[in-house]
């Protein structure tokens, strides 16, 4: 483990990251390195999970990834979202010690938004291609005109035949896509983490969130999603507007088509869903803000 310690003019923060990554039991062996292009910082040798699921654990967070998430969490502190333990607390999942700075001017988060320029991109009947699908429709609504399989070649998801959340391969594409890191994935986020999430990114920085849900066979689903069959099913969607100061959002489902033909029945494009429903879902992996 090592000890950085970064300045911000909003934020002291000390980060303390983590060098490796745990990952779901089951994996087999996988030599090749993550080669994104991005010079902030490679993850290096990991396991690879089976193909058939994209369930997996932990992540690994770059210094810019995590200036992005610790003023974030300072914006939900200083907006009276979070309470300063609370920020605390979610920091320290992503091994990042929080202290909270004073803003120049409070953000005053609007009790609701939606943004109406989030293009809904479907992923069709690749069903890996949802991460992919994600991260387009987030590019598209920054301004950047890009294609789902050149998403797909930046999350190197056809590579690893998943998008995988322990690998950070998501955020990773993302960036590349977006040019800057403004995006960070944050672990098993408490439900007020989720409200965070939507009134400083959606609220405050108009722009959309990602999650990376996990559903078990046996278990509760969501949007009409079917159970597994089998393994966990590993499913990313966007969050693109939200009401009650964060509590519920909007969120967009780039599967709808693939699972109504695998399936289920009736799941829709757009569902709207409470941030402690969404909370139990979201244990395993997490959210993109």
């Amino acid at each position: 483990m090592k000890s950085m310690i970064f300045s911000m003019s909003t934020l002291t923060l000390m980060a303390l990251l983590c060098t490796g990554t745990s990952i779901a039991s089951g994996a087999t062996n996988d030599s090749d390195k993550i080669n994104t292009n991005d010079s902030s910082q490679s993850i290096g040798m990991i396991d690879q999970l089976p193909v058939t699921e994209d369930y997996s654990l932990d992540s690994v967070m770059t210094e810019q990834e995590s200036h992005s998430f610790l003023n974030k969490l300072n914006l939900a502190v200083a907006g009276g979202t979070m309470s300063l333990e609370e920020a605390q607390q979610e920091a320290l999942k992503e091994s990042l010690v929080f202290h909270s700075h004073p803003l120049r001017a409070n953000p005053d988060f609007p009790n609701s938004e939606t943004l109406s320029n989030t293009p809904y991109v479907s992923q069709g009947q690749n069903g890996k291609y949802c991460g992919p699908a994600s991260g387009t429709m987030i590019a598209r609504q920054w301004g950047k005109p890009i294609s789902i399989g050149t998403m797909a070649n930046y999350m190197q998801t056809d590579k690893y035949q998943m998008t995988d959340w322990s690998r950070g391969q998501f955020v990773r594409g993302l960036s590349l896509a977006l040019g800057k890191s403004f995006y960070s994935q944050h672990n098993s986020p408490s439900a007020i983490s989720i409200t965070t999430a939507f009134q400083t990114t959606v609220g405050h920085y108009k722009h959309p969130i990602a999650a990376d849900t996990v559903e078990f066979k046996g278990g509760i689903t969501y949007n009409n999603h079917a159970q597994p069959t089998n393994n966990p099913r590993g499913h990313w969607i966007v969050g693109y507007g939200y009401r009650n100061n964060g509590s519920s959002g909007f969120w967009y489902d780039p599967g709808a088509a693939y699972l109504n033909s695998h399936g289920s029945n009736g799941v829709n494009t757009t569902f709207f869903a409470d941030s402690n429903f969404m909370y139990q879902f979201l244990q395993s992996n997490g959210i993109v803000f």
